[in-house]
């Protein structure tokens, strides 16, 4: 029954293209089906995630997933507790993925650190597919600004 009540998840994926758990926090486990359900469902398009108390671990769960994560093109992280070392583990993985849009505004404390990591990755070339990066009150001072 438990392995059943795990691949829910990705079986409800199937058969949606959006999914909005604002305000939901999934925690680590939530984290981890979630990544799941974002590399088993190349049809999964949106995913909303503003509001749920995810740090730095649970956002770099979801960061794993994302160069298998095909159908993926709208990422909201806003509103949550991301620090730069989330930016590093998002950058790292945008390689191959197809995310056009990250939102991670109001993530307070991830500063210059996280930006300078993304903007690497999108001179770079890692980031190719993105079109529209959300950065607002993040911190970002002037060495994230350049």
């Amino acid at each position: 029954a438990r392995a059943k009540a795990a691949s829910a998840p990705v079986e409800v994926a199937a058969q949606v293209d959006t999914l909005n758990l604002t305000a939901s926090r999934p925690g680590a486990q939530g984290c981890d089906a979630l990544a799941s359900m974002l590399r088993a469902n190349s049809a999964f398009q949106r995913l909303g995630m503003a509001r749920c108390e995810l740090e730095d671990a649970h956002i770099s769960t979801l960061a794993l997933a994302l160069p298998q994560a095909r159908g993926l093109r709208i990422l909201d992280l806003t509103h949550n507790r991301a620090m730069a070392e989330s930016a590093r583990a998002l950058a790292h993985h945008l390689e191959g993925c197809r995310l056009e849009d990250l939102d991670l505004g109001f993530n307070v404390k991830l500063g210059d650190a996280g930006a300078v990591a993304l903007a690497d990755a999108i001179a770079s070339g890692i980031a190719r597919n993105l079109r529209a990066l959300g950065l607002a009150r993040t911190s970002l001072g002037r060495d994230g600004a350049e």
